[in-house]
């Protein structure tokens, strides 16, 4: 029926609404630094070649959300992740 699906259209609508204001809220509270190395970390991981990437900063700088915003990202597209951490988290 063509009522359900304009329904299930608007509810759409309404969750990415919903995320993209969660996801302003979260941009808001990171630092430009963060906001760079999220930047470049995402535009190596959609240039289709194998990446590694080091991740560096003084503790309490946000390198594991960054490591874990891509990480995430990673699997969602069904790739493999290998995070390595000298202390545990």
């Amino acid at each position: 029926m063509t009522l359900d699906r304009d329904l299930q259209s608007v509810q759409e609508v309404r969750n990415l609404v919903a995320q993209a204001k969660k996801a302003a809220a979260q941009l808001a509270e990171y630092s430009q630094d963060q906001l760079d190395a999220i930047e470049s970390t995402k535009k190596d991981m959609e240039s289709g070649k194998i990446m590694d990437r080091l991740i560096c900063g003084d503790v309490g700088y946000g390198k594991t959300e960054i490591a874990l915003r891509a990480a995430f990202k990673a699997v969602q597209e069904s790739k493999q992740v290998v995070y390595l951490v000298p202390t545990t988290i």
